[in-house]
């Protein structure tokens, strides 16, 4: 999860993130969601998450980073 994202602005960035992540540590995500900057949402326990897709193939077992 992606949280206190500017939905619009950022979803350039959200596949290299989830990319980077699972390079770095091994993960292969069945999920994923970004979450928007909304603090009067977060407030008052009504932020929406919303899926968005992995393209990060899973990496074979043995072979993840380290």
């Amino acid at each position: 999860m992606f949280n206190q994202c500017e939905l619009e602005a950022d979803a350039p960035y959200w596949p290299r993130w989830l990319e980077t992540f699972c390079q770095q540590t091994g993960a292969a995500p069945e999920s994923a969601y970004v979450v928007p900057y909304d603090r009067r949402a977060a407030d008052e326990l009504r932020l929406k998450f919303y899926a968005i897709q992995s393209t990060v193939s899973p990496l074979p077992l043995g072979e993840g980073p380290g």
